[in-house]
């Protein structure tokens, strides 16, 4: 199976500062894999002041669009528990997998086409984190769908979104089977500035791209890049990082729900579209 080119982000030092090394991988020859359609959505759920998850329900029509991409893993982040039938009619050939554990029921979903079988691992609530593995006829899948939690964008609040996120890292470290890893979701770094630097009175000097890539590269995990912004016109902060047995042969963000009115529950980002290769245990990537 030939696959495209995809570009990775992994991290070098240069004059003491952290600098982006873009890297074009390919998929050469013919190899027993399984390719695997993943949408990764930002559901835009949450609660106002003064109202309670019962005021609020899952949009049909984001679940009619979404199905309309004949993914076979649909995750989701700023999930909720509330009302769903229309929505879980609209995706009737997936089976969910729920991760809304913290204390207002919120946290991420993973959408299963039913011929799979999966079984959630783990569930953090802060950040939210979901690990579903998903199992094929000859392999397996590790899943782990991310939001990290933001408050006001002070230094603080960047100081604590870096602490979620080594708790990420920590996690994927603990990983006895690190086969076939995926990390995706809402990464809430703000905006990237390519040359690495960050003023040392601002938030994102603790917590920014930089700083994540450089964390996911010694953990063996590549960052993929995607052309574009997947909120508000200007920032890239929705992601999907691989571990080194997985391809991604095909990654963009998509503008699905420009259609429909604003509002909770309409997602606000563009989802991430992509198509991915797994590898078998006994095969190695091409040098």
């Amino acid at each position: 199976m030939i696959c495209g080119k995809v570009i990775t982000d992994s991290i070098v030092m240069t004059n003491h500062r952290l600098i982006i090394q873009r890297v074009t991988q390919e998929c050469k020859g013919e190899r027993k894999t399984m390719k695997l359609k993943v949408l990764e959505t930002n559901l835009n759920l949450r609660i106002e002041r003064g109202k309670v998850i019962g005021d609020y329900q899952h949009d049909e029509e984001v679940g009619r669009i979404q199905a309309s991409f004949g993914a076979d893993i649909i995750c989701n982040v700023e999930d909720e528990a509330c009302e769903d039938e229309g929505y879980r009619e609209a995706l009737k050939n997936y089976r969910p997998i729920f991760g809304m554990e913290d204390s207002q029921q919120r946290g991420n979903s993973v959408y299963v086409k039913t011929c799979y079988k999966a079984e959630k691992i783990k569930v953090m609530t802060e950040p939210h984190l979901l690990h579903v593995k998903i199992y094929f006829e000859e392999d397996h899948l590790n899943l782990l769908v991310l939001r990290i939690l933001v408050s006001d964008g002070s230094q603080e609040d960047f100081k604590d979104r870096k602490r979620q996120f080594e708790k990420v890292v920590s996690y994927l470290e603990s990983l006895e089977d690190k086969h076939n890893v995926i990390l995706t979701g809402d990464w809430n770094h703000g905006v990237i500035n390519d040359d690495g630097r960050y003023e040392e009175d601002t938030g994102r000097y603790y917590y920014n791209y930089q700083y994540i890539v450089g964390c996911l590269s010694e953990h063996k995990m590549l960052l993929a890049q995607i052309k574009g912004y997947s909120f508000k016109g200007y920032m890239k902060i929705d992601h999907m990082a691989v571990s080194d047995d997985v391809r991604i042969c095909e990654i963009k963000y998509v503008d699905a729900f420009k259609n429909l009115d604003k509002g909770i529950g309409i997602p606000d980002h563009k989802p991430i579209r992509a198509e991915i290769e797994l590898s078998s245990k006994e095969m190695k990537h091409d040098e």
